[in-house]
């Protein structure tokens, strides 16, 4: 059984990932409780897949990175691309979300059109064809608790 390294991974962990074992080769559940609002070509995605996910999550992420740490993330964002791709996952499971805002800055309410549910990932976040010798690729959680540096 794999163990976490601290009590915030293993809450983290037992959130995401459904049996024990190796998070690389354990199924886990990406569950989105809150409306999640992806867009392509200026449409809202009702249902999302790993791809579009992973598109989001760079896309969301590269604003608060600067000089070499965001050329490296877009100089990855095709390979990741690529294995978001590569990686076995079931269907959306969810449904659409339409909430209504105010905005004291508009003066005016607005709608939020977005999309609640999850994709779960059967055999894990681990590319689908890799053989045993093959190591493990990082996952969230392990790159999440390793030090980074700036």
């Amino acid at each position: 059984m794999w163990a976490a390294p601290g009590a915030l991974d293993r809450a983290v962990y037992e959130a995401v990932f459904v049996g024990g074992g190796p998070p690389a080769r354990t199924p886990c559940r990406l569950a989105f409780p809150s409306p999640l609002r992806l867009r392509r070509r200026h449409r809202l995605i009702e249902r999302p897949t790993l791809p579009d996910l992973v598109v989001a999550a760079i896309r969301r992420v590269l604003p608060f990175l600067t000089g070499p740490a965001r050329a490296a993330l877009e100089d990855l964002k095709p390979a990741l691309l690529a294995k978001a791709r590569l990686v076995p996952a079931q269907p959306w499971q969810g449904g659409r979300v339409d909430l209504v805002r105010y905005s004291a800055r508009q003066g005016r309410e607005l709608e939020l059109r977005g999309v609640v549910g999850e994709v779960v990932l059967p055999d894990g976040p681990e590319e689908h064809g890799r053989g045993p010798e093959a190591p493990a690729p990082p996952t969230p959680l392990s790159l999440a608790s390793r030090p980074s540096r700036v």
